[in-house]
């Protein structure tokens, strides 16, 4: 009996030295991939795959770190080209597509419009003012984009 619990011991540790080396391997390649991305304000921008956004720091950085891929939502609106976000409340972050099927396919049409990020009007205003020299026009999804995110703002003055 003690050679039985002592040879079950062994499996037992050796079992669990491979599980822990699995396991910081995998947590050693999402701190140097996609998990990085949702540090700082980069969760307000990163979404699913399936363009869902992440509520969170706390929700982004589990999700990528369980090997989830981050990407880039493709909007779409009634009578208006796809768009997709560069970084976000810089200049010209906005990209637009030839298509209109929500897939942003189709050639690249042009990239200077603006859109911020922010939790009020005034926030917003301030960051356009700042970009563009101009202030907010409305709600991103309120104006073109019903599903862009409730805190993507468009700037006045685009072209």
């Amino acid at each position: 009996m003690f050679r039985s619990l002592k040879a079950r011991a062994a499996v037992l540790a050796v079992a669990a030295l491979v599980g822990s080396i699995g396991f910081a391997s995998t947590a050693g390649a999402a701190k140097n991939g996609t998990k990085d991305a949702c540090k700082g304000n980069g969760w307000k921008t990163a979404t699913r795959t399936d363009g869902s956004a992440f509520k969170s720091q706390g929700d982004c950085v589990p999700y990528t770190a369980k090997g989830g891929q981050l990407g880039s939502p493709c909007l779409t609106g009634p009578a208006v080209p796809d768009a997709r976000d560069g970084t976000l409340d810089t200049a010209g972050n906005i990209g637009f597509y030839q298509s209109r099927d929500g897939n942003c396919t189709g050639s690249f049409s042009f990239s200077s419009d603006t859109v911020v990020t922010a939790s009020s009007p005034e926030q917003a205003t301030a960051k356009c003012v700042a970009l563009v020299g101009r202030g907010v026009l409305g709600r991103l999804r309120d104006l073109f984009y019903p599903n862009a995110p409730v805190d993507w703002w468009y700037c006045e003055g685009n072209t």
